[in-house]
């Protein structure tokens, strides 16, 4: 981690604290306003349960109802009175957590949200998301990730893990700057759903829109309500006759074995179904609610939340689906359990079920995406109003454009900003790498994440922090975070060599422009071997047209950015004290690095350096 002087002024950070501290406040007020209100309409009730009793008690003796109906009316008012404030109490304490988690954020007391994002990708094969830390438990994804839904988090996601066409990042970048004042916005979508903890993984929807089950066949429904209508009106008709018992309920098991006969036949089909529905109801309902949500909202300025908005534009196919995944989940209940089975509501659920998915699934998964997509640039927007001093990138085209990365005072985006030291790189305008050599945690590392996360963060059309950035929709490959794998027998050498290959078959074969970030270049093997391996992967790498940077601490590495042709610079970080070898600034320099600080680091461990020596 980089330690030094704040990058950038606390002002506008203290203006967004006191924003959230504003509304916290108000929320914790309305809270124990409302728990006062629901302990006294409590005790309130107590006087009518009471009394209530009593008059039962006096009932024996008297004929006369109204007092009992009297009481029990104002039982009921007193029991509607307390569910009403206990809802509230239960919103306020829903809103207070939301901004309870942003004062984390802006104090930088826990910026991370507590998701990871490691379902959405194989981050063992993905080429940059482990070294990047794209996902994991202190990363890009986790910063972001306060969407209120694992749609919207899949999306973010997805932005994420994939370099975006210039339109989409300009989309992004509107969306996100249009969004960035909406708290009030941002406030509703957390209050979606009766609790803050029903949630899905974002892949459940598709799993069922995407099944390939056994279809009931198309005269099941017909023949199942024929046998189910048929046993109900044959008791009731024959409770209303007075039909004899033997003979009425002969008649019923019989319609009853025949429908249970007919529902068994395709009861592997029913459970399939309604075990990927089982607990999709409650979503559903957030879903719809946050579409309307969308749909009720003025119209916006951009595009992209124009067309947002206009997919959202119904949804009444949601409100019948809604109806029969509620009675899915009923189903499974106890005090439904026999109902649902003397009335087949499993088949019959199943039958309209897939019927429905037919008929709307292309429909359902426009709404999935339109919804997945505002409620990512939701919490885009929520990480662009909490860091202000933050700027937007200039993105441009890849196609027929040398590639290009040009920041001023770009820090990462994963330290605080008074932890944060902040450098200048230029890639493309007339360099295509850097060669950065610097001694022990002088910062190397952290600079090559900076550039990628700085990039990635770009793609979600958020701003990153720096004075200035130009890029290309750079494709990123990045080798910075290998290590062994006992389970696959393989070495940490071996899978940089395989991450090698693949950033060059990026740069060779994929579309646009490529970023490459190499940390200790093949530093498994002999320095003579490294230099010709390391002069390859670069030199292919530059005639494939990629810019990016590459640590070392092998300076005979340095001759490959003094070749012209390479198009290299050779650059490095180290303490700007000759005397104190271990007192970094974090600041990017020009040259080759010519200074060792191994043996202070020992002193510093307590060994001798002359116990070395010898």
């Amino acid at each position: 981690m980089w330690r030094g002087a704040a990058s950038y002024a606390e002002s506008d950070v203290s203006e967004a604290e006191r924003h959230y501290e504003a509304r916290k406040s108000a929320a914790d007020a309305e809270y124990a306003r409302a728990a006062a209100w629901a302990r006294r309409y409590t005790m309130i009730a107590l006087a009518p349960v009471i009394v209530l009793v009593a008059t039962f008690v006096r009932l024996a003796q008297t004929n006369r109802l109204w007092p009992l109906l009297f009481e029990m009316a104002a039982l009921v008012a007193c029991a509607v009175l307390l569910l009403r404030e206990k809802r509230r109490s239960n919103v306020a304490a829903r809103v207070s957590a939301l901004y309870e988690r942003a004062l984390d954020r802006v104090t930088g007391r826990k910026v991370q949200s507590g998701h990871k994002g490691e379902e959405f990708v194989d981050a063992s094969q993905h080429l940059y998301a482990r070294d990047l830390d794209v996902v994991g438990a202190n990363s890009l994804f986790g910063m972001l990730a306060t969407s209120r839904t694992a749609l919207g988090r899949g999306n973010l996601a997805q932005w994420l893990l994939n370099a975006p066409s210039k339109e989409d990042v300009e989309e992004r970048q509107g969306a996100v700057r249009e969004l960035a004042g909406s708290f009030d916005l941002r406030e509703r979508a957390w209050l979606l759903g009766r609790s803050q903890f029903e949630e899905l993984p974002a892949g459940s929807f598709e799993r069922w829109l995407g099944a390939d089950e056994a279809r009931l066949p198309a005269w099941l429904p017909a023949v199942l309500l024929v046998l189910t209508v048929a046993w109900v009106a044959v008791l009731v008709a024959g409770l209303l006759l007075h039909v004899g018992e033997g003979d009425l309920f002969r008649n019923v098991f019989a319609l009853l074995a025949v429908q249970g006969a007919v529902c068994l036949r395709f009861r592997a089909t029913v459970r399939r179904e309604l075990e990927l529905t089982e607990k999709l109801a409650a979503h559903v309902s957030i879903l719809r609610e946050g579409l309307q949500m969308l749909r009720e909202q003025p119209k916006f300025d951009g595009a992209f939340l124009c067309a947002l908005q206009g997919a959202a534009a119904s949804d009444g196919i949601l409100k019948r689906l809604e109806r029969w995944l509620e009675l899915v989940e009923q189903r499974s209940k106890e005090w439904f359990y026999l109902p649902s089975l003397l009335l087949g509501i499993g088949t019959h659920a199943t039958g309209a079920l897939q019927r429905w998915k037919r008929k709307h699934a292309a429909e359902m998964r426009s709404v999935i995406a339109a919804w997945s997509a505002f409620d990512a640039v939701l919490a885009v927007s929520a990480y662009a109003a909490e860091h202000p001093e933050n700027v937007f990138p200039v993105v441009e085209a890849s196609d027929g454009q040398a590639a290009m990365f040009l920041a001023e005072a770009m820090s990462h985006p994963l330290l605080l900003r008074s932890d944060a030291v902040a450098n200048d790189v230029a890639l493309g305008d007339g360099t295509q790498f850097l060669l950065i050599s610097g001694s022990n945690m002088a910062g190397k590392s952290t600079l090559l994440r900076a550039i990628g996360a700085s990039a990635v963060l770009a793609f979600t059309g958020a701003p990153v922090p720096a004075r200035s950035l130009r890029m290309n929709t750079l494709h990123v490959g990045a080798s910075l975070a290998l290590s062994d794998s006992l389970a696959e027998g393989r070495s940490k050498f071996l899978a940089e060599v395989e991450r090698l290959r693949g950033i060059v078959r990026l740069a060779e074969t994929g579309r646009g422009g490529t970023l490459f970030l190499i940390d200790e270049i093949l530093s498994g093997t002999n320095s003579l071997d490294r230099k010709a391996a390391a002069e390859a992967v670069v030199r292919s790498l530059v005639a494939a047209g990629a810019v990016g940077a590459v640590s070392t601490h092998d300076l005979t590495l340095t001759a490959l950015a003094d070749d012209a042709r390479m198009r290299g610079r050779n650059v490095h970080m180290a303490s700007p004290d000759a005397d104190d070898p271990l007192r970094f600034d974090y600041k990017l320099k020009d040259g080759v690095n010519r200074t060792t600080n191994a043996l202070a680091i020992v002193r510093m461990l307590g060994l001798a350096g002359n116990a070395i020596a010898s």
